[in-house]
C-alpha cells in the first residue's frame, strides 16, 4: 500500500510559498512581529522558541516591493530545481533543503555570518545549485539582461557588494558554499562511490510498502 502519493503530489516549491506568503500577510496585518519570525540562538536556545528554525527561512520581510522580488526569485529558481531534478519526489528534495538549512544553522551558530534573516542565504544556497545544475541554461535578470545561469553566482556577488558591503559578500559566500556541498554529494559523489546519500525516498517507500 502506497501511503506517500498525497505529499509527492505537493511540490515543495508550492508549500514554501504558500508558508512564506501566509507570514507576510500576518506581518503586515499585525498579527505577528517580524520580531517573532527572525532568527535569534538566544530565543531559540533560552526561550525555546524552536519555531524560527523553519521561519527564519521562510520569512522575507514585511509586505514590500524588494521583499516580493526577492520571494519571487526564491521560488522560481526553487521551482526551477525541483522541475528539473526532483520531479515525484518531494521527500528527496525536502531532505536536500532540511540538510542544506541546517549547514547554514550551524555556519550561523559558529558566528560566521550574523544576519536574522536565513532566507537571504537560502537564496543564495538555490541560485548557485541552479548554477551547477542547469550550467547551459539562460535566464533574465529583471528581464533586461540574459545571462548564462552559470554566471549567476558572480553576478550575484557583485549586487550583494553593491547592496549590503562585506557583509552582503559573506552572506553570499555562505549561500554558495552551502549549495557546493549540496551539489557535490547530490551530483558528483554518487559517480564516484555508486552512493545516494541525498536519495531517501525510496528507502522510506520501501519500508512502507
Amino acid at each position: 500500500m502506497d501511503v506517500l502519493p498525497d505529499f509527492r503530489s505537493i511540490p515543495i516549491t508550492t508549500m514554501m510559498l504558500l508558508t512564506s506568503g501566509l507570514l507576510i500577510i500576518l506581518t503586515t496585518f499585525n498579527i505577528l512581529h517580524p520580531i517573532q519570525l527572525v532568527y535569534s540562538p538566544t530565543l531559540v536556545y533560552d526561550q525555546k522558541q524552536y519555531w524560527r528554525f523553519i521561519t527564519s527561512f521562510l520569512y522575507f520581510g514585511e509586505l514590500k516591493l524588494n521583499t516580493l522580488l526577492h520571494l519571487n526569485w526564491v521560488i522560481y529558481m526553487s521551482g526551477v530545481i525541483e522541475q528539473h531534478f526532483f520531479i515525484k519526489r518531494s521527500l528527496d528534495y525536502t531532505w536536500l533543503l532540511f540538510l542544506g538549512c541546517n549547514m547554514v544553522l550551524f555556519i550561523r551558530w559558529i558566528r560566521v555570518i550574523d544576519s536574522p534573516y536565513l532566507c537571504i542565504v537560502l537564496g543564495n544556497m538555490l541560485l548557485y545549485l541552479v548554477s551547477r545544475m542547469l550550467p547551459r541554461h539562460n535566464v533574465n535578470i529583471v528581464e533586461i539582461i540574459e545571462i548564462p545561469m552559470r554566471m549567476l553566482p558572480i553576478v550575484y556577488v557583485f549586487i550583494g557588494t553593491a547592496m549590503y558591503g562585506i557583509s552582503g559578500i559573506k552572506i553570499n559566500l555562505v549561500g554558495y558554499f552551502v549549495g557546493h556541498v549540496l551539489w557535490y554529494f547530490a551530483e558528483i559523489f554518487p559517480h564516484i562511490t555508486g552512493i545516494h546519500l541525498l536519495r531517501i525516498q525510496y528507502r522510506i517507500e520501501r519500508l512502507l510498502t
